[in-house]
């Protein structure tokens, strides 16, 4: 009967997210996701962009492991992916075209994923452009061109879509 607890107190620990934040926060969370996203897609583009260059590279060392890799993911035509994939087959770099496969496999899920976000969100804008960004990097420029106008109909005025339609134009000439 004679026992003692002890209680310890502890420090007052500050809550970073009050209560008054959090009231913000949850409705603007699938922005910030959505921005980080396009982020993404956009320098997905801008590598895209660069594939000449590295066809370039490529050429003039053509057992550059780096530029062959990369290559081998951007490349759309079947036909160049065969002949792209038996050249490095025959270098003994198996495992590029492995790499290769696995991130078109990637490339497709997130299409499948962005097509179910815009089924759930049909007037969300920023997941047509992330879905146009996905197809541009697929080079399916005419099925990018009519998703990047879906978000230009619910949202005109948006920097960002006029920034992905100037790089959807430059990639698919």
């Amino acid at each position: 009967m004679g026992e003692k607890h002890e209680y310890k107190k502890f420090p007052h620990i500050y809550r970073t997210i009050t209560a008054h934040l959090k009231k913000y926060a949850r409705p603007l969370a699938p922005l910030f996701i959505a921005l980080g996203i396009i982020m993404i897609g956009m320098a997905n583009i801008a590598a895209y962009g660069r594939l000449p260059n590295l066809a370039k590279t490529a050429l003039a060392n053509p057992l550059d492991t780096t530029t062959l890799k990369t290559i081998a993911t951007n490349i759309h035509e079947e036909s160049a992916r065969q002949t792209l994939s038996a050249y490095v087959l025959e270098h003994g770099n198996e495992q590029i075209v492995t790499d290769a496969f696995v991130q078109q496999q990637a490339r497709t899920k997130k299409l499948v994923e962005i097509n179910l976000l815009i089924r759930q969100y049909p007037k969300y804008p920023d997941a047509y452009a992330y879905k146009a960004l996905l197809l541009t990097d697929q080079g399916q420029c005419d099925d990018a061109r009519v998703t990047i106008q879906k978000a230009r109909l619910l949202d005109p005025n948006r920097k960002t879509l006029q920034s992905i339609e100037k790089e959807l134009e430059l990639h698919c000439q």
